[in-house]
């Protein structure tokens, strides 16, 4: 879905990618909880998997 947005995502991706292994707890978790609002994060990540994962 991101590639179809248009421009340049690289940068749209590499966040993207950053913040899913963060709160995947693949990676140093208080590098994630140092965020400001990683509560509301963490939900929104939650929400996207969600949606990405639902039957379509």
């Amino acid at each position: 879905m991101n590639t179809n947005l248009g421009g340049d995502n690289v940068d749209r991706d590499m966040v993207l990618g950053a913040l899913l292994c963060l709160a995947s707890g693949q990676v140093a978790t208080n590098w994630f909880d140092q965020l400001v609002d990683h509560k509301a994060i963490s939900e929104g990540i939650t929400a996207l998997i969600s949606a990405a994962t639902a039957p379509k």
